[in-house]
This record gives C-alpha cells, structure tokens and sequence, in this order.
C-alpha cells in the first residue's frame, strides 16, 4: 500500500529562465503524481529562477529559502 509511504511533498525546481509561470508544467506534473496517494499533499514550492551556469544558486537566497522550509518539516 503505497499511501503509507508518502505523506508531505516538498518541491524544489529551477531554470534559468526568470518568468514566475516558467516552472507551472513542472508543478502540475508532480500535483497529478500527487493526486495519486490519498494522503499526500504539496506543502512546499521553491522556484529557483534565473539559474543558468553552475553556482548560480550561490548567493540567491533560494538555498536560505529551500534550507528554511526543511527545517520546518
């Protein structure tokens, strides 16, 4: 029984693009993944924008924001 193994899903995502609606495919993509498990539900969702070359995550804030959310699990 699958349910008992997934409960909170927390999303993180990223692309170098910078539009907000960038990364909604991707969101609705997990939520019917989510629909799936009667007891899961997306708690959490990270855009990380704007993220072209390796290490642009460094300074963005979105490493505070993905490390703020998990500490709240």
């Amino acid at each position: 029984h699958y349910d008992s193994k997934f409960r909170d899903i927390y999303f993180i995502t990223s692309a170098a693009d910078t539009d907000i609606h960038t990364m909604d495919y991707a969101i609705g993509g997990i939520q019917g993944w989510i629909a799936c498990f009667s007891q899961c539900s997306l708690k959490g969702v990270i855009k990380g924008l704007g993220l072209t070359n390796a290490g642009d995550v460094n300074g963005s804030g979105y490493i505070a924001e993905a490390y703020n959310m998990g500490k709240n699990v």
